[in-house]
């Protein structure tokens, strides 16, 4: 099978390698076993290895004509119509596979109409992640006004044209249904069948977590709700003074953070790793510590939830996204009732005051779970190759 894979993913070319981060990395390798790949995403040419990016081989790389983005991709609207035209009329591919809200896809997906199979996947949605965000009113204004027109040709080219089309999570899909797509919901992964160790913690581990090691994982955006997790880590600091936080990625509130680390004199109960890349360091980042903290207010399917059930942590989440479809509250995770800091330190307490038996088995019931149920061949084979 011949795959063409749109997604505004960004690769640096070194030499004649290509290297991707370690997800899009993953996945591009996983699908080359099985079809001739071509992937149209940003390419940079560096004069240097990358280090903290993992190289992808047997799969071919043709470069957009812009910078990644909405803005850029705009102004290059005409190239990219010439682009997609010469993708589709060539016949070259069985199968196009379009990421979306990713700038223009629903360009690719009109032309694609009727003369190959054309696969849509939703990761997010752009408008809905704006206006839960916290930043000023009026840009947020502007920006859901400037996503308006691009949203309404990326679901009319779904509904219409795509021969099939998938959504991260429940939730987006029930979005996408309404609108009479029948968008088939799917949880992302980026964890291999083969690579999936045997659960390694013990019930000692739970007896006492007056000493808990916290652990967050994402962007440092607003919207992740990194900043509901480390005000309502501050909350408790005072009843248990052995608790620590550690804060994994980087993004545009990083500032604020360590601005708030240093006003409240924190850094020594919280420690910023800044972004990891490198499976191992983050593999054995997650099982050093013993709760996962997710409290995002948009998503779709949260990777960084299912590696954190993989190695085994407690995970305390929002009702966001897939997670409340796939995970039981009595089972696997602790949910927090809101968005808010009090909800959040509320669900974070109930986590360090049940029984050390109930958390040993969330742990061991979720790590099953996933284990079963949530792989990246699973979703790959659904998405892609079926």
């Amino acid at each position: 099978m011949r795959l063409c894979i749109y997604a505004q993913w960004r690769a640096l070319k070194y030499g004649e390698e290509y290297y991707l981060n370690r997800t899009h990395a993953a996945y591009l390798e996983y699908l080359a076993l099985h079809a001739k790949i071509t992937t149209v995403c940003a390419v940079e040419e560096v004069r240097c290895r990358p280090l903290d990016l993992q190289v992808v081989g047997g799969v071919s790389f043709i470069p957009i004509p812009s910078a990644v983005g909405y803005m850029h991709s705009y102004f290059n609207a005409i190239k990219y119509f010439w682009l997609f035209r010469r993708l589709v009329g060539s016949f070259a591919f069985d199968r196009i596979y379009v990421r979306l809200p990713d700038p223009l896809g629903w360009m690719l997906t009109f032309l694609g109409w009727r003369k190959t199979y054309v696969i849509n996947h939703f990761v997010g949605d752009s408008i809905d992640v704006t206006v839960r965000s916290d930043g000023n009113f009026i840009i947020r204004f502007a920006k859901v006004i400037f996503y308006i027109p691009e949203y309404i040709l990326t679901v009319a080219a779904s509904r219409f044209c795509a021969n099939k089309t998938f959504a991260n999570g429940q939730e987006l899909a029930r979005r996408l249904n309404g609108y009479k797509i029948q968008a088939v919901p799917v949880i992302s992964s980026t964890i291999k069948s083969s690579e999936i160790m045997p659960f390694s913690r013990e019930p000692a581990d739970d007896v006492c977590l007056n000493n808990a090691k916290f652990l967050y994982v994402g962007y440092l955006r607003k919207s992740k709700g990194v900043m509901t997790v480390l005000k309502s880590f501050h909350s408790l600091l005072e009843r248990f003074p052995d608790i620590s936080l550690s804060i994994v990625g980087d993004g545009e509130i990083g500032d604020e953070i360590k601005e708030y680390i240093l006003t409240h004199k924190l850094f020594g109960s919280i420690t910023m790793h800044g972004h990891i890349d490198n499976a191992v360091q983050l593999d054995n980042l997650y099982k050093s510590h013993d709760v996962f903290c997710f409290a995002s207010t948009s998503e779709g399917s949260p990777r960084v939830v299912i590696e954190a059930m993989l190695s085994g942590l407690l995970v305390i989440t929002t009702r966001v996204g897939s997670v409340p479809y796939c995970f039981d509250s009595n089972k696997h995770v602790v949910f927090s009732d809101g968005f808010d800091e009090i909800s959040f330190r509320d669900a974070m307490l109930k986590a360090l005051s049940m029984p050390s038996v109930e958390r040993f088995e969330r742990r061991l019931s979720s790590y099953k779970e996933v284990q079963s149920n949530y792989t990246m061949d699973r979703f790959l084979d659904e998405v892609f190759l079926k």
